[in-house]
């Protein structure tokens, strides 16, 4: 899945790299904080997005690309007894509109919101993306620093073993991260 997904970025590169005027491939790293904080060391993220520029200095458009959050081994303990609990890689796919707007000479806001589709190991969800940005352009390169948030809904599932009810849930909550990001414009 990973290198059809590589692969299909690269497609895409080359697909609008003749006309591409405001076509971007970029790179971001962050810390996981909030609910994401126990459970995850890392995050990092591959971004491609297209732009269309509809005023002055204000650009719309569409970004998707790939976002891994990477476990981190936590030790838990319940009646006094302490356990190693290994989590899980989180792998998602960002689908969002994005937004910029650019003041002075190179400044930026910008926002993504969207959906984000779950396809990390194992049960989850996907959730409500959204990501503010505030950075620095030029006409080739943007950086920038952000907040990543993911609203993972909770999902419950009951199972019946003879007069037995188990209830099981995959949690909910934030996947957040706070990080650097960089776009190559084309």
């Amino acid at each position: 899945m990973k290198k059809f997904l590589l692969v299909a970025a690269f497609a895409v590169c080359g697909i609008f790299s003749a006309n591409a005027q405001g076509f971007k491939v970029g790179a971001n790293v962050g810390y996981p904080i909030g609910d994401a904080g126990d459970a995850y060391s890392l995050q990092v993220g591959l971004d491609v997005a297209y732009t269309w520029e509809v005023g002055d200095g204000f650009q719309v458009g569409a970004t998707t690309g790939y976002l891994r959050y990477f476990g981190e081994d936590m030790d838990e303990t319940l009646n006094g007894v302490t356990i190693e609990v290994e989590s899980v890689d989180a792998g998602f796919i960002p689908i969002a509109a994005t937004a910029q707007y650019t003041f002075g000479e190179m400044w930026f806001l910008g926002a993504d919101i969207g959906y984000a589709v779950y396809v990390g190991e194992g049960d989850g969800n996907g959730g409500f993306l959204y990501q503010p940005k505030f950075g620095w352009s030029s006409e080739s390169i943007d950086v920038y620093a952000f907040y990543k948030g993911i609203s993972i809904s909770d999902e419950e599932t009951t199972q019946s073993f003879g007069d037995v009810e188990v209830t099981t849930s995959t949690g909910g909550g934030t996947a957040s991260s706070v990080g650097l990001g960089v776009a190559f414009k084309f």
